[in-house]
């Protein structure tokens, strides 16, 4: 009889893991992502381009939902210990128009919109790539628009 308490036991053992399989895996989360950007704010994506080696579109929440503001990125990086290159991170959403939608604290905000083209600016903010959200928490540029 011992031989049937080691089959029990081989047959328990070896479906444990296949009853763990069904559970669902719960999703991960990362860290929040603090993105810098640097670069010459354009009149449009043709100048953005020519500016950086990538481009970056803006709409600013809360305003005409078809104004886009353009920038040709020089430098981008997260800021922190985050896993992934700036330029990887501007990959994952370079196809969307706008590429991200921009809001942030009136004063910030103002001071984005308010910067003229062929400005340079460096732009620091939580960034959001499933939801395409920017929130803004430093602008320094030339303002002047």
């Amino acid at each position: 009889m011992w031989w049937v308490r080691l089959i029990v036991l081989v047959v328990v053992v070896a479906a444990a893991p296949a009853a763990e399989a069904d559970l669902q895996i719960p999703v991960l989360r990362t860290r929040p992502l603090i993105l810098h950007l640097e670069g010459t704010i354009a009149a449009d994506r043709a100048s953005a381009a020519r500016a950086g080696f990538t481009t970056v579109s803006f709409a600013v929440v809360g305003r005409d939902p078809a104004e886009r503001f353009w920038l040709g990125v020089d430098r981008v990086y997260p800021l922190g210990d985050y896993p992934r290159l700036g330029k990887d991170i501007l990959d994952d959403v370079h196809m969307y128009d706008p590429t991200y939608f921009l809001f942030g604290s009136p004063d910030l905000v103002a001071r984005f919109t308010s910067i003229a083209p062929s400005s340079r600016v460096v732009l620091e903010g939580l960034a959001n790539g499933s939801g395409r959200t920017f929130y803004l928490s430093k602008v320094a540029g030339n303002e002047g628009r």
